[in-house]
């Protein structure tokens, strides 16, 4: 393990190991996400997304992560696997010349690490 590199140390267990998504602030107009989930499940997941999966924006890919844009989230009954509920989120991303050096030099930092 390498001391000098945050990510790479080692954890120490956390007391608490949930979120509850409804603590989340809230992120983003959910009025042109189509699907059938509630307004509310939009709300939980744009909320979710943005808080862990976009961050600050001093965090390594904030640009990327700002601009996804959520097209459809939906949740569906699946008879055949026993009525069990079956969500799907779709996503739209348009890929600009900078994402291409971010995506470079992270591979390049990937590598110097392994």
């Amino acid at each position: 393990m390498r001391s000098d590199v945050p990510h790479m140390q080692q954890s120490r267990p956390s007391h608490k190991t949930w979120v509850d998504p409804c603590s989340l602030p809230n992120h983003g107009d959910i009025s042109t996400i189509g699907g059938n989930a509630s307004d509310y499940v939009k709300q939980l997941n744009l909320n979710t997304y943005m808080s862990y999966g976009v961050g600050n924006e001093d965090t390594f890919g904030y640009k990327v992560g700002k601009s996804v844009r959520f097209v459809d989230i939906s949740v569906e009954r699946n008879e055949g696997k026993k009525g069990k509920l079956e969500a799907s989120t779709v996503a739209e991303l348009i890929v600009t010349k900078g994402m291409w050096l971010l995506g470079h030099i992270q591979t390049k930092a990937m590598n110097f690490f392994a």
